[in-house]
């Protein structure tokens, strides 16, 4: 019903007489050993033309979310975060605006905010892009400060050390992507983010990625592999030890006809935790997930033009530790 809801008054609460304009809701189950999750989502953006030549522009965009989560696991830890409770609901919303000036430059602002029976969270981000070397190269600086307030866990961990966790964290993150259009088939992308948080040490994470565009089978290769390390002395107020992890995410998109495509991907995650107490055995972990999309336009042939699109998708995931779990939904995206 929340999703019939979303797209039945969407409609109505963006009328206007923007010159474009995109709404998207989704709806997505999910279960596994622990939890049983019904999620939905809303998105809608707007771009106002600022000129009659269209080159200057303001998106404004819009997000909401919900969902429903019940405890299906009796992990003492987990009831523990959970403050006893068997089932939480979780709610979001966040407004960004986008200026683009000459369709070369622009900055961006943006505030979102989510919050549950247990733990809270405010973000507030601004970012800066430019194209350059005849907008081949776009060079993009974003920064974000996060406060999360949170039940406090007073617990002993694996490594015999009593571990409070704080009521309210602060973070802010850093961020700087570089994207190369190398030929009219093949993107390169690489990034670089810094995160500091309250009760950890600084965090650094990697990613480099591409896209290769093969037209003769209307087929497309996106792949992208990430390193992040969180290194530093591990105070008593998160059970996370010292963390390093390497990921490779690779997806195939494939055109089918003339209003379907079908993507499938699959990610590898692996990761080495390095408790705080010398004598205890570092923690090795790894977790797979293969993930798919059917996507159907109700427009033909030109796949730039904008169009309704519907979508099914689904996620299946297992880890080294035992979890299992499985998600699946449905999108609609209105153009």
């Amino acid at each position: 019903m929340k999703l019939i809801y979303l797209l039945v008054i969407l409609p109505l609460l963006v009328h206007s007489s923007a010159y474009a304009q995109v709404i998207e809701a989704t709806a997505t189950y999910t279960h596994d050993s622990q939890f049983k999750r019904k999620e939905y989502s809303s998105n809608i953006s707007q771009k106002f033309y600022l000129n009659e030549k269209q080159s200057h522009s303001l998106a404004v965009n819009l997000q909401s979310g919900y969902s429903d989560v019940e405890r299906t696991s009796n992990d003492t830890s987990i009831i523990q975060v959970w403050d006893n409770l068997d089932y939480i609901s979780q709610k979001s919303g966040g407004l960004n605006l986008t200026l683009d000036l000459f369709k070369r430059y622009g900055f961006s602002i943006g505030q979102n905010r989510g919050f549950s029976q247990i733990n809270s969270d405010t973000t507030q981000s601004f970012g800066l892009y430019a194209w350059f070397l005849k907008e081949t190269i776009q060079i993009a600086v974003n920064q974000s400060r996060t406060n999360s307030k949170q039940i406090a866990i007073d617990t002993i961990d694996r490594d015999a050390f009593r571990v409070i966790t704080p009521t309210s964290i602060d973070g802010i993150s850093r961020n700087i992507n570089i994207l190369a259009l190398l030929s009219t088939t093949t993107i390169g992308e690489t990034s670089f983010t810094e995160i500091k948080r309250s009760d950890r040490p600084i965090a650094k994470l990697y990613t480099l990625g591409g896209k290769q565009y093969f037209t003769a089978i209307n087929g497309a290769l996106h792949s992208k592999i990430s390193l992040y390390e969180n290194l530093g002395e591990i105070q008593p107020l998160t059970l996370q030890g010292q963390t390093i992890a390497q990921s490779i995410d690779t997806q195939w998109l494939q055109r089918v006809s003339d209003k379907y495509i079908v993507s499938v991907g699959y990610r590898a995650y692996f990761e080495d935790e390095s408790p705080r107490a010398e004598n205890a055995d570092d923690v090795s972990r790894a977790s797979d997930t293969i993930y798919g999309r059917l996507t159907f336009r109700n427009y033909e042939n030109v796949w730039s033009h904008p169009a309704t699109e519907y979508y099914a998708f689904g996620t299946n995931y297992k880890n080294s530790d035992g979890v299992r779990a499985t998600s699946w939904g449905l999108g609609l995206r209105i153009n």
